[in-house]
């Protein structure tokens, strides 16, 4: 369960994320390039962009994405704590 402290400094680290990938997609698509691995940056850029679009617009306590799978820990491991030799 994460702190009060790092609730409140997560928005302004997101926020700082985003500002960061933007940067970098405007940096992509400022090159001249017909390379394939260029375009492949961007789209994966743009993607990730999106992603924290929506974690920003999301209200606190609610999914980002609610149909999606649940990615923050391994469903085949069962829980438990690092010090007990479960995790």
């Amino acid at each position: 369960m994460a702190t009060p402290k790092q609730l409140e400094a997560e928005p302004a680290s997101s926020k700082g994320l985003q500002r960061s990938m933007q940067v970098s997609e405007k940096t992509i698509q400022r090159r001249i390039s017909g390379s394939v691995g260029l375009d492949n940056q961007l789209a994966h850029a743009k993607v990730r962009l999106e992603g924290v679009r929506k974690l920003l617009e999301t209200a606190p306590g609610q999914l980002v994405f609610p149909d999606g799978a649940d990615l923050s820990h391994d469903a085949a491991r069962p829980k438990g704590k690092a010090l007990d030799g479960q995790y």
